[in-house]
């Protein structure tokens, strides 16, 4: 299956190796970023987002738009109910 990854406008991920571990360094264009927040927030007001890896061992940033399905389960429910 073949997913439309949805990088993140204004968001950018560097990486700096240290001695014991590793440093994810975010840098914030705001123009850009807010106007992607209020584009892509969620009925929660959430923007949800993932750092991912690439192949190339980069670090990126893609929006995680992932919604249970709680609501359809609720209304399977009501229709098997016998009255």
């Amino acid at each position: 299956m073949t997913e439309n990854k949805n990088f993140v406008n204004g968001l950018f991920v560097k990486t700096q190796e240290t001695k014991y571990w590793e440093i994810l360094k975010l840098s914030f264009k705001v123009d850009d970023f807010i106007k992607y927040l209020e584009e892509n927030k969620n009925n929660a007001w959430y923007v949800n987002i993932d750092i991912l890896e690439s192949k190339a061992w980069n670090k990126y940033a893609k929006l995680n738009t992932y919604q249970a399905k709680q609501e359809n389960k609720q209304e399977e429910q009501e229709e098997d109910l016998p009255f």
